[in-house]
């Protein structure tokens, strides 16, 4: 029952999917509903609880087992972490370039973005390549091309500040410029309080 579960295993998940993760001596594995070790605890990171196929890193090496503890698929990536906001996608990096794969291993977005990021409150994803920044929405489409020489990591009271160069502006989650390009100095840290920056031309 569960008492012994708790005397095998320093974390216990929740059932998903005929699974429940576990975790013992720092690492992990699976178990059935009889309490069975389908997929042993040896592995350092593991996601996917929410579909069928998962995810799982044993000493910095990637791959994808089935719920009967198969490898389905070794990846070829230096790291691998969860999507923020999309359970079905993973992000990953290749030879320096980030991209983004789903849990059988196919590509979704290609690998040749310097940098992607998530953006906090929205489903928008901040990416970078060749040194300039664009956004792309949940569908990985361009919300606006990588244009901008500098874009923060989030919007304040709907609004995200980026530059070109040595001017900066703000632009909206549709990706319109609503403050232009042409202020060289913000006098604040914050860039929106109660509707309000200051900005210096």
């Amino acid at each position: 029952g569960n008492v012994i579960l708790k005397l095998l295993y320093s974390h216990i998940g929740f059932y998903i999917n005929g699974l429940r993760s576990v975790q013992k001596d720092e690492k992990y594995g699976f178990i059935d509903s009889e309490g069975k070790e389908v997929i042993p605890c040896e592995y350092e990171w593991t996601a996917g609880y929410f579909i069928g196929n998962k995810v799982l890193a044993k000493r910095e090496t990637y791959f994808i087992m089935d719920r009967q503890g198969n490898v389905v698929r070794n990846l070829d990536y230096s790291w691998v972490i969860e999507h923020r906001f999309n359970k079905d996608w993973l992000l990953a990096s290749s030879n320096g370039k980030e991209g983004i794969i789903d849990f059988k291993g196919d590509i979704i977005l290609p690998f040749e973005y310097e940098e992607i990021k998530s953006i906090p409150d929205t489903e928008l994803l901040k990416v970078r390549q060749n040194k300039l920044y664009g956004l792309l929405d949940k569908n990985l489409n361009y919300v606006i091309p990588p244009v901008y020489t500098y874009m923060e990591d989030s919007f304040h009271e709907g609004l995200c500040r980026v530059g070109k160069e040595y001017l900066y502006g703000f632009i909206n989650p549709k990706g319109e410029e609503v403050i232009p390009i042409s202020y060289v100095k913000f006098t604040t840290d914050v860039p929106f309080k109660n509707g309000i920056t200051c900005l210096q031309d």
